[in-house]
């Protein structure tokens, strides 16, 4: 299997070798929506936000070291299998980053209804159903995954919260 991988890797970066397009979409960007929904989550740590910013930083000023990288393994057999593949291999790549798109564009349309339906319902968590207020949330509809702070010394999910036994159990046990 780990040869299959190899191969693989050597075809992919002969693909970003012989289209230079494609290896500068596949840079990273902070106007990328996927990275862009990253670096505006609330949710997300700034120290992991700086270090996504570090990485993007340095792949765009490191451009040339890493194609030099990926020329290594375009090989001159590697170069004649994929060259007349270039225009399939295109557009096997633009309607996977176009899925990509929609698959992030559903999971932010889902995010939205989710917190609109809780907040209709009573403001209720729509994560843990907890009766956390949810008013001050609306306008960060548009995160996908928003969930309020579950760590120690802020209000607990209702997954954390002490379970009483019903009443009804109690007076059972009086007899």
């Amino acid at each position: 299997m780990s040869l299959y991988f190899l191969r693989l890797s050597a075809l992919l970066a002969t693909y970003l070798i012989l289209a230079p397009e494609a290896f500068e979409r596949q840079l990273p960007s902070e106007d990328k929506p996927e990275i862009a929904a990253i670096l505006n989550d609330p949710g997300v740590p700034q120290e992991q936000k700086d270090a996504m910013r570090k990485q993007i930083r340095f792949a765009r000023q490191n451009r040339g070291k890493i194609r030099d990288q990926l020329a290594q393994l375009a090989s001159d057999n590697n170069k004649k299998v994929v060259a007349p593949l270039l225009p399939k291999i295109r557009k096997a790549f633009e309607a996977a980053e176009a899925e990509a798109r929609e698959a992030l564009e559903m999971r932010v349309a889902q995010a939205r209804e989710m917190l609109r339906l809780a907040v209709e319902a009573g403001d209720r968590c729509p994560s843990c159903s907890c009766e956390q207020d949810l008013a001050p949330r609306r306008a960060r509809a548009d995160v996908p995954g928003e969930r309020h702070d579950t760590s120690p010394g802020t209000r607990r999910s209702a997954a954390a919260q002490p379970q009483r036994p019903p009443a009804h159990s109690a007076r059972r046990s009086r007899r």
